[in-house]
Order: structure tokens, then sequence, then C-alpha cells
């Protein structure tokens, strides 16, 4: 069964779970701020069957949907696509671990994309559905060596081994760095929780020596949630530490895995019964607010610029009864893209030969911060014209420099604040010797060639 509102928004659960919309849209007589803040996979739970709709006007005003159904969401993960990722299950046809989307304008079900059993283990257990900068999906899930990769235009599904370990994914065991090169799995290795770094660009190789682990308190002894933040950190939850008691959020350098021990956000006092699970970062227009929900149906969030040990993770969002969990969120962040469209100019061999290299790098062209290397496109006669996306890239101003083989390299400046940027970078043949410049040793070089009988 489903229930629509206005511009008709669906949201699914059987006495369990919902999805929390933040609308842009006047429900009857309620108006609902014109942004949406977030999403959230919430439990709700009375006992029946039900339908149920509710508007909360506070701080990144909210609007909820509940209806009767088979479909419990248990994550959800924001698509660059113009999708909402649902992962959960089927309360009928068993523990099946399914996928399905929601278009996050219309918010109608897209009934012919939906991926299922993507996991052997039951329904309940530990799972984590995030998307990654390439562009696929990532799903994790406790008791498991691999995790599942989920190509959401072709629906094809490839599992990454790790090994030595299983994710230990709770409700958010997977982040990604601003490079959109690393990914970071929290795991269970010999009883202990730990992070681990990942190179995406190098079939997943685990990257010798970074190990995240918090020695002070004995380690970070529940990992659930994980966020890569714009700040070039990595923010971990621990969920509850016996030590002090605490539910804590910590942070570590994205490159190095360093503990920063000057920073760090709690939930209270000691012993309070708020434990810190998901984390999801806010970077939009300069922003640097760390969102984590709670085991108490509330939300709360940090200014993570803040400086100092022990900040207060301030309630901002609080579900009342029958609403008992808050179980994941996704931010509605604008996405800032960049598409490079290259022209290889003078070529008519084979382009399977060629490495073409996309690199966005600082305002000082110092620094690369992401960087991709494709095949081109073959040429239409002797002009192969490649383009190459970047889907997710943090606002500013950046060098856009593409380079290949024997063809002079080329840059341009580029700033963008949201929405998709498109570049055009067109680069000359005849740099034989590899200098960056075509001049009389480039000539000789190729006069020699042709002397000798070659191309």
């Amino acid at each position: 069964m489903q229930v629509s509102i206005s511009k008709t928004f669906y949201a699914y659960g059987f006495a369990g779970l919902i999805v929390l919309f933040a609308l842009s849209m006047i429900i009857g007589a309620v108006a609902v701020n014109a942004s949406p803040a977030y999403w959230i996979a919430a439990l709700y739970n009375n006992g029946s069957v039900n339908f149920n709709t509710c508007s909360v006007d506070s701080v990144g005003s909210v609007t909820f949907l509940n209806s009767a159904g088979t479909l419990y969401i248990t994550q959800i993960a924001r698509g660059y696509d113009g999708y909402l990722y649902c992962a959960g299950y089927n309360s009928v046809a068993g523990n099946s671990n399914l996928l399905w989307r929601i278009n996050e304008i219309t918010g109608i079900m897209d009934s012919s994309w939906s991926i299922s059993n993507l996991s052997s283990n039951s329904a309940n257990a530990n799972m984590c559905l995030k998307c990654g900068p390439d562009g696929n999906l990532y799903f994790t899930q406790s008791g498991r060596t691999y995790i599942d990769q989920i190509n959401p235009a072709s629906m094809a599904v490839t599992q990454i081994s790790l090994g030595g370990g299983s994710p230990n994914t709770m409700s958010g065991g997977i982040a990604f760095d601003q490079t959109g090169r690393y990914a970071y799995v929290s795991q269970v290795l010999s009883g202990n929780y730990e992070v681990n770094e990942y190179d995406m660009k190098n079939f997943w190789a685990p990257v010798p020596g970074f190990v995240i682990y918090e020695p002070v308190h004995g380690g970070i002894q529940q990992i659930y949630g994980l966020v890569g933040g714009t700040d070039g950190n990595l923010y971990v939850s621990n969920y509850y530490n016996s030590t002090d008691g605490h539910s804590t959020v910590y942070r570590f350098n994205q490159s190095t895995g360093v503990w920063d021990s000057t920073w760090s956000a709690t939930t209270g006092a000691a012993g309070t019964s708020t434990r810190v699970k998901d984390l999801a970062w806010d970077g939009s227009n300069g922003n640097t607010m760390l969102y984590a929900t709670a085991n108490n149906a509330t939300l709360v969030r940090v200014n993570a610029s803040l400086s100092g040990a022990g900040q207060t993770l301030a309630n901002c969002l609080t579900l009342s009864s029958p609403y008992t969990y808050i179980y994941d969120l996704t931010m509605n962040t604008p996405f800032t893209a960049l598409t490079a469209n290259v022209t290889l100019n003078g070529y008519v061999g084979d382009m399977s030969l060629v490495n073409l290299r996309v690199d966005i790098r600082d305002s000082t062209d110092s620094v690369t911060i992401k960087t991709q290397t494709v095949t081109p496109s073959a040429p239409v006669g002797s002009t192969s014209v490649t383009t190459v996306m970047f889907p997710t890239v943090p606002t500013g101003s950046y060098i856009v420099r593409a380079s290949a083989g024997k063809w002079l390299t080329s840059s341009t400046p580029v700033t963008f604040s949201s929405g998709n940027t498109v570049v055009g970078l067109s680069l000359l043949n005849g740099d034989l010797n590899g200098d960056n410049y075509v001049e009389d040793q480039d000539y000789s070089i190729m006069g020699e060639a042709w002397y000798q009988g070659g191309t």
C-alpha cells in the first residue's frame, strides 16, 4: 500500500521503518521550509498497521511519511542521479536484503529498479549503504569480508574482497576521502574495532601503515559511523566506551590516520543514554556541520570548526512516540560536478594505447585534488573527443589539467559553487620527447623515425 501527499512522496514500513523527508512544498495548511536539509530512515513502532503523516517545524524543517507495507528501510543514501537509494528487507518475502530507489523530486518509487539477496546474513544484521565518489553504491554488512559495489545504471553487482576481517558496519561502516581515491572501512580484526584505508584506484589494495585506533580510552570499542569531511578529516563515532562512559565522535587526518587528540564531541555527561550512531557531513556553502543519528529517535549535530575536546553534540531534531529510533540519514547537500571535454588532435592510431589523464588541482596548481585516467574515445578523422566526469567536487576555485602521451598538456582555471560545470580542453600532438614543448628536437625525432622507416 502507498500513501501520497501533494507531489506524491512515498515511504514504506509495516509498523516499522519510514523515510523522513525535508521537503520544499506545502502540505494542506502546513508550510515547510523551502530547502530540504536531509532525509532519514526511522523506526515507527506502535504495534499496529496504520498510516501516519506528520510535519515537524524546527531547524531544517522536515516532513515524514509512513504507510503500511512490507519494505523495511534500514539505510538510505543519496545518489548523484536524482534518486534516494534505500537498503532494507521485505518482511513477507523473508530476510532478503534489498535495494530500491525513490525519485527525490517526485517521491515516486522506481518500480523498474531493485536488487535483492545481497547477502545471506539475517535481515537485522548491521549494514551500511553509501554512494561513492565514482557514482557507484557501496553496501557493507557485518559478518562479511567483502563489499558489494552496485552500478546504479546497469544494476550490476561486483563483490570487492577485503580479506583479513569482516566489515563491521553497524550503521555506517564505509566512508571516502575528498580526492575520490581512498575508502575507509570499519572492521573487526581479532576482536578489535579499527578503521583501515583502501586504495580504490589500485584494486582496493590496503594502504600500509594506515590504521585508525584511539589509544587513550582503550581504543574505539564500537564503531557505528564514518564520514569524510571537506576539512580533510575523517570522523568516527564510538557508540559507547566502557572506560569513560561516553558516546563520542573522534576525528583523524584522512591522509595519515593520525588521531587529533585536541578535538572530540560527545552527547553529554558520562553515562548518558544517548548513543551516537551514523554520521553525515554538511559541507555545502563552506559549512563544517557534522550530523549524527542517536538511539533515542534524535538527531544531533556540532560545528566541526569549533576547537577543543569535549564539544557538545546538540539536539536538532526529536521524533515523538511512536517513533523510537533513527537508523540512518543522508544530507541534501548541493552536488558540485565537473565535466571535462578533452580533444586530442592529430592522431589516427589505436587509442587503446593512449592514457588520458585529467587532474583537478588547487588554484595554485600545486596539489592534485582529484584525478582520473581513462582510455580516449576512438578518433573521428584525426580528432578524438573524450568526456571525463567528476560527480562530486568541493566548491571553490581550481585548475583543470589534461595530459596524454605525446600531446601537450593543457589546463584552464575554473570556479564553481554548485551544479555541473563543463570545461573544454584541446591538446596539440607532437611532443615526442615529453618536455611539454613542440620544437626542433621533436622534429628531429620525427625525421629520424621517418628516415628509419618508422611511423
